[in-house]
Order: C-alpha cells, then sequence, then structure tokens
C-alpha cells in the first residue's frame, strides 16, 4: 500500500464539510494526504490536493468508484428537510459507503460525523448552546432523522471494519462563512 493518505469526504459543501477540508489542508501536519470531495447538488472547485467528484451517494457505482484509493473516509452528507431523499441519503447512501470500505484493500478508517439537529435547534430557538446535557426537544423534519444517524447507526467494528468513530459535531462553529452556491 502507497504512504498516500487520501480522504473522502462526503458533505463536502456543508458548513462543517468546508470547514473541515480548509482547516485539513492549512495545516502542515496533513500536508502528505489528499481528500476526494464526494459532491451533488452543490459543488467546489478543485486545488491542490482537492479533487471533487459528482454524484449521489445512493447510487452504490458512484459510492464504488468514488472510494477508490481512499484510505480515510470523513461522512457527513445529509438530506436537509427533503422527504423524497432523506431514506435514500441517509439509509442506502451510508450502506453503500459502509460496503465499499468493508471491501475495500486501501480503507483505513471511518469517522461519521452527525449534527444536533436531533437536538430541536434546527427548529427551535435555544437560549444557550446545544450540548449533550439539554435534554432533546421535539423535531418536525426530516434533518434530525439524517443527522441523528451516527449514535443510532450499527458500530461499523462490528462489521469488520479496522476502524470507526461515530461523533455529534457541536453546534457552535468558530467560522460562519457561507455555504457553496447551488
Amino acid at each position: 500500500m502507497s504512504d498516500e493518505k487520501r480522504i473522502l469526504v462526503t458533505g463536502a459543501t456543508g458548513k462543517a464539510g468546508q470547514l473541515f477540508i480548509d482547516r485539513l489542508l492549512g495545516d502542515s501536519h496533513f500536508d502528505g494526504y489528499s481528500i476526494r470531495a464526494l459532491c451533488h447538488n452543490r459543488r467546489l472547485d478543485p486545488r491542490e490536493r482537492l479533487e471533487v467528484v459528482t454524484g449521489a451517494i445512493e447510487q452504490r457505482g458512484v459510492v464504488d468508484q468514488a472510494m477508490q484509493g481512499v484510505t480515510h473516509v470523513v461522512h457527513m452528507a445529509t438530506s436537509k428537510e427533503t422527504p423524497e431523499t432523506i431514506m435514500d441519503v441517509a439509509i442506502k447512501g451510508m450502506f453503500w459507503l459502509l460496503e465499499s470500505c468493508r471491501t475495500s484493500p486501501t480503507f483505513q478508517q471511518f469517522i461519521m460525523i452527525g449534527g444536533d439537529a436531533g437536538m430541536g435547534h434546527f427548529v427551535y430557538p435555544q437560549p444557550v448552546p446545544v450540548t449533550e446535557q439539554q435534554k432533546h426537544s421535539a423535531y418536525a423534519g426530516c434533518y434530525a432523522l439524517s443527522t441523528a444517524g451516527a449514535p443510532s447507526a450499527p458500530h461499523p467494528s462490528r462489521r469488520g471494519y479496522r476502524h470507526a468513530c461515530l461523533c455529534r459535531r457541536p453546534v457552535v462553529e468558530t467560522d460562519n462563512r457561507p455555504r457553496a452556491e447551488t
């Protein structure tokens, strides 16, 4: 196996995805890494060490092609408030991604980062930043389903993956830049 490290980032055009890409590419500790961004409706501009592939995560062929040569996956893709695609993106897409990781000869680590929409901040105003100590609030949309998948997904290590980490992204972020345009 080559020493090159290639990270597949899903959800790359979102706020957290763009911040992750910018910070990783700007940190000299990660000079040996390149990023492949899987983009669907919105696009990023390719640049040094950033390759952009387009397609829908719910299509197995797209995922298998995007996974070629990938050593790490940072999975943040979601469907927001689109009931027509929520199951395809959140469930089917994650399944194809995990299957491709499982069969890849280069794959090393899977990191899934879910949002805090399940806490209710997407719908209800919060007087303080949302943390793990806050009680769960009711939520009327499908974005919460897609971002709550991290803690409720079957743990990838039980399916033979080498390494896995399921995380929840904090609501409070320091960078308020706008997202990529549609």
